[in-house]
C-alpha cells in the first residue's frame, strides 16, 4: 500500500500541475495572445485526451495487462513535462503539454485497476487500502505539488525547476509501480504443469 500510495502521489502531482499550470504555461510561450486563444490552447489536450482515454482503456483490457499501460502512460507524462521545460520552440513545448495530459489522465484510468486487484489486496485490506492510497495521493499530491512548483517558480522566476520536480514525482511512481508489480508476479501463485 506504501508503494501504491507513493506512486499515486507522483501522478497527482502531474495532474495538478497540469490542470493549475498549463494556462500560464501557454501563455509564457505564445506572446501577446488574446485570453481566449489561450483557452482554446489549453483545451486542444483535454479534448485530445477524451479522444485517447477509451482507446488505451480498451488495450489494457484487450491485453488484460495494467501495469505496463500505467507504467509507460506514467513515462510518457514526464517525457511532456521535459519537452516543456528543455525546448523554447513553442510548438515543441505544446505537443509536451499534449503529451502531459494524454498520459497524466490515461495512467489514472490505469492505476485503480490495481488496487482492485486480489493478487495486490485481500478484499479484507481493500478498502482501507483504497482509502490510504486516496488519502495520501489526493491530500498530498494536490496540497504539496502546487505549493512546491509555485514555490520553485517564485524562487527562481521559472518552471524549469518546479517542473522538474513533477518529472521526478512521476519516475519516483513508475519505479514503485515496477516494484508492485515485480512484487506481485513473485508472490503469484504458480501454476501445475497440468493446467498450462
Amino acid at each position: 500500500m506504501v508503494l501504491l500510495s507513493a506512486a499515486y502521489f507522483g501522478l497527482v502531482t502531474s495532474l495538478n500541475a497540469n490542470s493549475t499550470w498549463v494556462p500560464q504555461i501557454v501563455h509564457g510561450f505564445v506572446h501577446g495572445a488574446s485570453y481566449g486563444l489561450i483557452g482554446l490552447l489549453t483545451a486542444f489536450p483535454a479534448i485530445l485526451t477524451v479522444a485517447v482515454m477509451p482507446l488505451w482503456g480498451a488495450s489494457s483490457d484487450r491485453r488484460n495487462e495494467r501495469d505496463w499501460h500505467l507504467r509507460i502512460a506514467m513515462l510518457m507524462a514526464a517525457i511532456g513535462w521535459l519537452l516543456v521545460i528543455s525546448f523554447n520552440v513553442p510548438e515543441v513545448r505544446y505537443l509536451g503539454l499534449v503529451i502531459v495530459s494524454v498520459g497524466s489522465f490515461c495512467a489514472l484510468l490505469t492505476f485503480w485497476t490495481l488496487p482492485a486487484s486480489s493478487a495486490i489486496l485481500s478484499s479484507e485490506a481493500r478498502p482501507a487500502g483504497i482509502a490510504l492510497i486516496n488519502c495520501v495521493g489526493i491530500g498530498g499530491g494536490s496540497a504539496i505539488g502546487p505549493l512546491v512548483v509555485g514555490y520553485l517558480k517564485d524562487l527562481t522566476g521559472s518552471f524549469t525547476s518546479g517542473l522538474v520536480y513533477v518529472v521526478a514525482m512521476l519516475i519516483m511512481g513508475v519505479i514503485c509501480i515496477a516494484i508492485v508489480s515485480a512484487r506481485t508476479h513473485l508472490t503469484a501463485p504458480m501454476k501445475s504443469p497440468s493446467a498450462a
